[in-house]
């Protein structure tokens, strides 16, 4: 059995950790939260780019048929979660819904898995055509990839099943696997330990620069400035998962990340709701520290979750 990457669940523990502060904060205006919508979505594709290992000759159905199991039963235990929520606490409890009003659908087509999905499946339909050492050759598929993504952002459309945003997630999934295919994460690494003191400034101002990236809406702002802030916020997450290396709690968020994504969304929306009964009328729940306060109950719980999740699988391979 292939041993585990500890610095690629550290990534992904550092990223999923700042999905549930931004949803925390909520306010997309807030300069934290921009700072974090300006990289972490695209650190995800990145990440899963860098694991991907290229399928081999007439194993591509065994392969797909693994892939929408392994993505689509979160996605529907994800969806399960949120029509409980909207009908026992909106509608049953406190009344602020009827069942007419809501929208099952919706609750089943969070496009994150969804995109995922569509990636992992084109990706190995282009990866074995494509010489991944060829500068020129991969200079020019990119620029292929970038053009049709850039595209698909201009034209401001949203779809039920999130196809306007796979070409993005296309783009960062193909940079992480050129990165690791090439040995590029000793270079990143080397780069950001000189230079991550300018680095750290330079993305919280770009992002406050930036218009708020809304990937979930196919919205980037100024694709040049996106294009600078995602990378830089990817180069420091990485080069801070080598420094770290070895942490117990960064590595389980990472490891069961999935988890963590498909439950969080019903705690953020739970206690969202319990400080607005909580809170007095004028009090803005999506202000420091009361975010932050927020953050920290999710976190707490997310981490029993994972622990119990964890010990789960351990007892069932036993």
């Amino acid at each position: 059995m292939e041993k585990r990457d500890s610095t690629i669940d550290i990534m992904k523990g550092i990223g999923i950790i700042l999905v549930i502060l931004g949803h925390a904060i909520q306010n997309n205006y807030v300069p934290l939260n921009k700072v974090i919508l300006s990289f972490h979505m695209p650190l995800f594709f990145f990440v899963s780019g860098m694991l991907f290992h290229p399928v081999k000759r007439g194993g591509y159905r065994e392969y797909a048929v693994k892939k929408i199991k392994t993505l689509m039963f979160p996605q529907i235990l994800l969806g399960v979660l949120l029509a409980i929520f909207e009908v026992v606490i909106l509608c049953l409890v406190l009344h602020r819904k009827n069942l007419d009003n809501i929208s099952f659908l919706e609750c089943f087509t969070q496009w994150f898995l969804i995109v995922m999905l569509y990636v992992v499946l084109i990706f190995p339909l282009i990866q074995k055509y494509i010489d991944w050492k060829n500068r020129k050759v991969i200079a020019c598929y990119m620029i292929v990839v970038v053009s049709i993504a850039a595209m698909s952002a201009s034209l401001q459309v949203n779809t039920l099943l999130s196809l306007e945003k796979t070409p993005m997630a296309l783009l960062f999934y193909s940079l992480g696997y050129l990165v690791n295919q090439n040995g590029y994460r000793d270079k990143i690494n080397r780069t950001m330990n000189r230079c991550w003191i300018f680095l750290i400034p330079a993305l919280i101002l770009l992002a406050e620069i930036n218009a708020p990236i809304g990937m979930y809406e196919n919205h980037y702002g100024n694709l040049l400035l996106f294009a600078l802030t995602s990378l830089i916020g990817i180069g420091l997450c990485m080069y801070c998962s080598e420094i770290i290396k070895y942490n117990d709690c960064l590595v389980l968020f990472g490891k069961y990340s999935i988890v963590v994504y498909c439950t969080h969304f019903v705690l953020v929306k739970f206690f969202r709701l319990v400080l607005n009964y909580i809170l007095p009328d004028s009090v803005d729940t999506g202000v420091y520290p009361i975010y932050f306060v927020l953050f920290l109950i999710i976190l707490c719980l997310e981490n029993i979750i994972i622990h119990l999740w964890d010990r789960g699988v351990k007892t069932k391979r036993l």
